[in-house]
């Protein structure tokens, strides 16, 4: 008997850590986690290197990337969209194997004052599972 509690208890247990990690991140959790590393050094990402930039800047953050990207129709008769997704996801570490993650990415595409199209952009990363970080080289810029 005791022997059925117990088994019923850590398939009840592993079922409410599991329903944890289906949950995707929410708009905010990867809004917040994107600010907090704006910072980041594009040179350590090997997928997002700037090649679109008009002149190549001393300081290769993701802020500068995001700041070029988001400032696409500033002040001018375009006009940028911005759509975002994340979905379940697996990466090869060169440690660890295979990883779970959540995988997100934003979408930008500009268009011009009649609707045609202009240009696009994309920007996607991997979100721990426990959505508290951005993985390292799982940033991808297009």
């Amino acid at each position: 008997m005791i022997k059925e509690v117990i088994i019923s208890m850590s398939i009840l247990g592993g079922s409410v850590s599991l329903a944890h990690d289906v949950t995707p991140p929410t708009g905010g959790e990867v809004f917040r986690l994107l600010f907090e590393n704006a910072g980041m050094d594009l040179k350590s990402e090997e997928n997002c290197l700037m090649p679109t930039k008009d002149h190549v800047s001393e300081k290769e953050l993701l802020s500068d990337y995001l700041s070029d990207i988001f400032s696409l129709s500033y002040n001018s008769e375009r006009t940028l969209s911005i759509s975002s997704s994340c979905t379940a996801s697996k990466y090869e570490t060169s440690a660890d194997g295979i990883q779970a993650m959540w995988d997100c990415q934003f979408e930008m595409n500009e268009t011009d004052d009649s609707g045609e199209f202009v240009s696009s952009s994309m920007l996607a990363f991997g979100i721990s599972l426990d959505k508290s970080k951005i993985l390292k080289n799982t940033l991808r810029c297009f």
